[in-house]
């Protein structure tokens, strides 16, 4: 054979197979387009059924997960120390300013200074009703607050479904009483009060009686069952209800007074 007609076969050759790498390149172009038009569709689909959402109260786990579980600790408070020395002046004037009848429990609350700004702007008497306002907790969960009886005073009672601490930090002659039955307050000591039972406290003789009150409130705000009631007959539990420390109810009525004097160095 000779070399023209090698050439002429090539050329033959080349002009045949042209046409099918032209399909080839067309057929492949279309497969990856296809694949995009795919993808864009899952998208836009997604995205549809989390917009068609919203009318039944339902939300995709698989977008809350990190909210929901996160991998590390995320409290909205922070360190702080309360000075006793430098609260307890403007406790004693508030012992002057308020009787124990106009604010039922005198108390400064501590608060935390990550929450403080909206305690400041919340505890506002012309805010006073607003519901929408955000405690000023002292941590995440836990309330505490510098409570004041002055000499021969009586706080109003009460009850609560919160549990609630007493550190008795100064003062003698002090009480605080559930149903009417006493038990007495000493520097140093810790008293537990019984959730959902009639309270009160009271200062025998001379001189202020303060202690830290600590309640378990912030725990409230994810389970909304917190109750609280005045006894409306004054003096009614000293009187009358005395006998009903041993007929508590399930609501941690089955619980007496608990009185525990720990002790403590320097106290």
């Amino acid at each position: 054979m000779g070399k023209a007609t090698l050439r002429s076969l090539c050329g033959i050759s080349i002009f045949c197979i042209l046409p099918l790498l032209r399909q080839w390149a067309l057929a492949m172009s279309q497969t990856h387009l296809q694949t995009f038009a795919n993808g864009s569709t899952q998208a836009d689909s997604t995205d549809r059924l989390i917009a068609e959402l919203d009318g039944t109260n339902t939300l995709p786990l698989w977008t809350q997960m990190a909210k929901l579980n996160p991998h590390e600790p995320n409290p909205r408070t922070v360190p702080h120390i309360w000075k006793y020395d430098e609260i307890r002046p403007y406790l004693l004037r508030a012992g002057e300013l308020v009787t124990e009848k106009q604010a039922e429990r005198r108390v400064l609350m501590l608060v935390n200074p990550a929450r403080g700004k909206h305690g400041v702007t919340h505890l506002h008497p012309a805010n006073a009703a607003d519901s929408s306002a955000e405690a000023p907790y002292t941590t995440d969960t836990v309330y505490a607050g510098l409570q004041l009886v002055m000499p021969n005073e009586t706080a109003p009672a009460h009850r609560h479904v919160a549990f609630a601490m007493r550190f008795i930090i100064e003062g003698e002659s002090g009480f605080t009483a559930v149903h009417g039955r006493r038990v007495r307050m000493q520097r140093g000591d810790v008293i537990l009060t019984p959730t959902w039972n009639y309270h009160d406290h009271g200062k025998d003789g001379s001189g202020p009686m303060i202690w830290l009150d600590g309640l378990d409130l912030p725990q409230f705000r994810h389970f909304p069952v917190h109750l609280f009631s005045t006894m409306l007959i004054p003096g009614i539990q000293r009187r009358t209800l005395t006998l009903q420390t041993r007929q508590l109810s399930s609501l941690g009525r089955r619980c007496k007074q608990i009185w525990i004097r720990p002790i403590l160095t320097g106290l």
